[in-house]
């Protein structure tokens, strides 16, 4: 594993990119390449080109990816698929998911990032193409199932090549920055596959999304990396759950964060499933109306994201993960108590506040907790942790519901508060207390060993 690039550890790994490592902005520096007189030592503040291609090549798979939203129920539903056995196509999804995290982590840190995402995507431009063919539920279930394969090939691998090309003191910027591209992406694919499926047809979507993963894929290639140099006797299951449980071992901190991925994991169904619920029949809301009450949330995420990203590089991350979860938790409880469409929006536009303080600050606090050398194995188990939270919470929430509407949103919220109080009493925050004096003195951490 590398640390900024082109540059190399103290332990004697190479740069982590060549040919493309250069920054997009550089201190300034007087004649013969030296620094000007008078000038104190500056970091970069820029972002290299290979961070640029992967955050492009998350907007793009993302754009494609979530095409999908708003056309696949009519979509089956013209195939004769019943309400039911599409609820069981897309369990398949996270079942596959699930199952294949487990190696993923370990393949990303044995064959490498750039590899892997490679693959992923490949994979879901696959599975795109094959829906656009299907003929039943059996075939729509195994296509289901590839996209599931290829997003979890992709999720360790994307996460470690971003923490790998983002210095440890630019971490939460660089997390932003991917976070909010993926998130325009996000934001904007519903909008764009509902409009090409009704002018061009229920299929076309499906076509465009296969070419986007492929541009997706194309945009990851010329990102170099040396994830691929792990020369571990064992990349098994078993040994992924090892490295998570290594890394606890040495870092307490990470076990906190686990527990906390999984009740974000069961918040996940929360918004998939009860969410919906709530605002369709409990308060009455019209599809239009519900699918903007998303958008406010997309939306608030993507105008905050890289901003709190960058300020927890100066900060700390722990400020914005603890502000961020009260508001989400105060936020879930809030929204069992609306009643009009107007409250509804003001807390979709509060609750996307505090998930944008949250995701890149939590992001970069997980790399810094993370063991470099198995970072895409542990972040593997890690993932395995969160889709167990998804899948237990679209198990249990839609029963908690029919018992009673409000019961999910008072549960989560306080789950998410004891979350909060863990981070705030027991992760330890060294690396920012570190890199802040050395910025101090005028000299930027290089490395994760300086820290």
């Amino acid at each position: 594993m590398t640390g900024p690039l082109g540059r190399a550890h103290k332990n004697g790994h190479g740069s982590c990119l060549r040919g493309v490592d250069r920054p997009l902005s550089a201190t300034p520096t007087g004649g013969h390449g030296k620094r000007a007189p008078g000038r104190a030592k500056r970091p970069r503040v820029g972002f290299s080109i290979s961070l640029v291609l992967l955050g492009l090549s998350l907007l793009v798979v993302n754009l494609g990816f979530g095409m999908f939203t708003p056309i696949l129920p009519q979509y089956a539903d013209t195939l004769g698929i019943d309400a039911s056995a599409l609820g069981f196509a897309y369990s398949l999804y996270n079942v596959a998911l699930l199952v294949c995290l487990v190696p993923a982590g370990a393949m990303a840190d044995r064959f490498g990032r750039v590899r892997m995402i490679v693959i992923g995507t490949v994979l879901f431009s696959l599975s795109s193409l094959m829906l656009a063919f299907v003929m039943d539920i059996v075939q729509f279930a195994i296509a289901r199932m590839i996209e599931g394969a290829g997003t979890a090939l992709t999720t360790p691998a994307v996460f470690a090549l971003t923490a790998d090309l983002a210095p440890t003191e630019r971490r939460g910027r660089g997390m932003g920055f991917t976070g909010t591209l993926e998130t325009v992406g996000s934001l904007a694919s519903p909008t764009v596959g509902g409009v090409v499926a009704q002018t061009a047809g229920l299929r076309i979507p499906f076509y465009v999304a296969f070419v986007a993963s492929l541009v997706s894929a194309a945009l990851v290639v010329p990102i170099r990396d040396h994830g691929g140099q792990s020369h571990a006797s064992e990349s098994s299951p078993l040994d992924m759950f090892r490295s998570l449980h290594q890394n606890i071992i040495q870092n307490g901190s990470l076990l906190v964060l686990c527990f906390r991925g999984f009740i974000i994991g069961i918040t996940q169904g929360l918004y998939v499933l009860v969410f919906v619920l709530y605002m369709t029949f409990k308060l009455g809301m019209a599809l239009a109306e519900v699918g903007f009450a998303f958008t406010l949330i997309s939306g608030s995420i993507l105008a905050f994201s890289f901003l709190a990203g960058h300020f927890s590089d100066r900060f700390g991350r722990k400020p914005f993960v603890i502000v961020g979860g009260v508001i989400i938790a105060s936020s879930l409880i809030a929204f069992s108590l609306t009643s009009s469409l107007l409250q509804v929006y003001l807390v979709c536009l509060i609750l996307g506040f505090g998930v944008a303080l949250n995701n890149a600050p939590i992001n970069a606090l997980l790399a810094d907790c993370v063991i470099h050398e198995i970072r895409a194995k542990v972040m593997g188990g890690y993932e395995v942790v969160v889709s167990l939270g998804r899948m237990l919470g679209l198990m249990i929430l839609g029963t908690l519901y029919m018992m009673s509407a409000s019961a999910p949103f008072y549960l989560l919220g306080a789950l998410v508060y004891v979350t909060v109080i863990l981070v705030a009493v027991l992760v330890r925050e060294p690396v920012a207390k570190r890199g802040a004096q050395l910025l101090a003195m005028g000299r930027p951490p290089e490395t994760i060993d300086e820290l």
